[in-house]
């Protein structure tokens, strides 16, 4: 692809996900054997006239957002959601439906905002406290000035049942959870940190389809593609419906059909592969921490003792709770904890606290994360990695708890294995994968899986990248 196509392109996905993220729905242009036959010409006129009439509905209520005009805005989605029940809340509107509710909500929590804060003080329990670090080793990994930008994605995948995904009965899904980072050192006197920490873009994306979607994980390096991208995201919240059909049907708009590949593209990148399933819906938005940007007060045995918020936000003003339950989900000193001072024999083995490898595999930033994994040092690969210690991921137990409002249950996952790949120069992981077996769920309010029921067969993988910015 030529850059001049490949700056149309990220134009055109730009304009998508302005106001938070797409919810994109293909439909293949032609149907399956033994699909039901197409409707009658009455019902597909009333179809589109229903559709346009969502369509139009909609596009007036993202104005009012893009103007900031939160409490208008809400009340025009509720105009949105009016519509497609009095249609009869048909399948084919189930997902216009469901963006309705999302975006009435996330205007109504701008018009009446609450409990917004710049900083919160945290007062980490003997349980959440690390341990302590000898003042030398924590200037040798973490000199002022170093910075460290990461991209982790979490993959589950599956089958389960949502009446919000406008499908008949069960379905098979793959969520994932992707968190691009940058972590950067502003001083360190051996007792106190203080870092900066920029959550660049932190999004979650669920793809359904009644056809099995098979997940591998990338191989290729994909942290830079994925810096790139980021800045293509704008913190406006809502979440936008287009409507589009696989590559090599016949396109609604012609002109889609770059936007089509680049879309595939990027699910290619973050993990399913397969081929073009006849009906497929994605539904992807941007978490409430995307794009802030805060600065982190770490005191050496105790954790992070302080959170202010310094950019990203009106006033950098930020949700109190919301505010509180990331700390735990920034693990500043990852690269510390997970390779204890760079020096472990080959087969030693250790653990580290669930919180110490949240970078790396993220598993949902509203929820209390709690548990252990168990390292091992492996034999060095001197000819393809040299430079490199391999670590080995043996062991562990993860559990997330949300707050009470946002819980469903307690989920828990059992770690089944993986490896990290530590720098010896720079001292930072700079790469990494995780596999999980689940042995039971949980999903917060604010989890694309809510409301999900019957969920099984579920898989958990994590892929994480790493590199120092010069």
């Amino acid at each position: 692809m030529s850059d001049s196509a490949k700056n149309l392109l990220l134009g055109f996905l730009a304009a998508v996900v302005l106001i938070g993220g797409p919810l994109l729905w293909w439909n293949a242009s032609q149907p399956k054997q033994g699909d039901p036959v197409v409707p009658k010409a009455e019902d597909a006129k009333r179809e589109e006239a229903l559709r346009e009439k969502i369509r139009t509905l909609s596009e007036a209520a993202r104005s009012l957002e893009q103007k900031a005009n939160w409490c208008e805005a809400a009340g025009a989605w509720q105009k949105v959601h009016d519509a497609v029940k009095d249609a009869g809340n048909p399948d084919f509107l189930a997902l216009d439906r469901l963006a309705a509710e999302r975006n009435k909500a996330a205007c109504e929590e701008q018009c009446n905002p609450k409990n917004l804060v710049k900083q919160v003080e945290l007062k980490p329990g003997p349980k959440q406290q690390p341990q302590k670090i000898e003042a030398n080793e924590l200037i040798r990994f973490y000199p002022a000035g170093k910075t460290i930008r990461s991209l982790a994605i979490t993959n589950m995948d599956g089958k389960a049942s949502n009446t919000d995904w406008g499908l008949k009965g069960e379905a098979s899904f793959v969520h994932f959870l992707e968190a691009l980072i940058e972590t950067k050192v502003v001083a360190n006197d051996g007792q106190r940190v203080k870092f900066i920490v920029k959550l660049r873009k932190v999004t979650q994306t669920l793809v359904v389809s009644k056809e099995t979607l098979e997940l591998a994980l990338p191989q290729a390096p994909i942290l830079e593609q994925a810096w790139a991208d980021a800045a293509l995201w704008r913190l406006n919240p809502g979440v936008a419906k287009l409507r589009l059909l696989w590559e090599g049907a016949n396109l609604v708009d012609p002109n889609l059909k770059k936007t089509l590949t680049g879309i595939a593209e990027h699910l290619k990148r973050v993990g399913i592969a397969g081929g073009h399933p006849q009906d497929v819906q994605m539904l992807q938005q941007l978490d409430k921490t995307s794009g802030l940007e805060v600065e982190a007060e770490y005191v050496n045995g105790i954790g992070i003792v302080r959170l202010e918020v310094i950019g990203g936000r009106p006033g950098n003003l930020f949700d109190e709770q919301a505010l509180k339950t990331l700390g735990d989900h920034l693990a500043p000193l990852m690269d510390f904890h997970l390779f204890p001072n760079a020096n472990k024999a080959v087969g030693e083995k250790w653990r580290v606290r669930a919180q110490d490898i949240l970078r790396a595999a993220p598993i949902d930033f509203n929820a209390e994360i709690d548990g252990f994994v168990e390292l091992e040092r492996k034999p060095d690969d001197a000819k393809d990695r040299a430079g490199i210690a391999i670590l080995g991921v043996v062991d562990g137990k993860l559990q997330a708890q949300g707050r009470a409002e946002d819980a469903i249950r307690r989920g828990e996952l059992k770690v089944r294995g993986g490896e990290l790949e530590f720098s010896m120069q720079d001292l930072f992981v700079r790469r990494g994968e995780l596999t999980f077996d689940v042995r039971s769920t949980y999903a917060s309010r604010d989890h694309l899986l809510f409301r999900a029921e019957n969920l099984r067969n579920l898989r958990i993988r994590s892929r994480y990248e790493a590199q120092i910015a010069k």
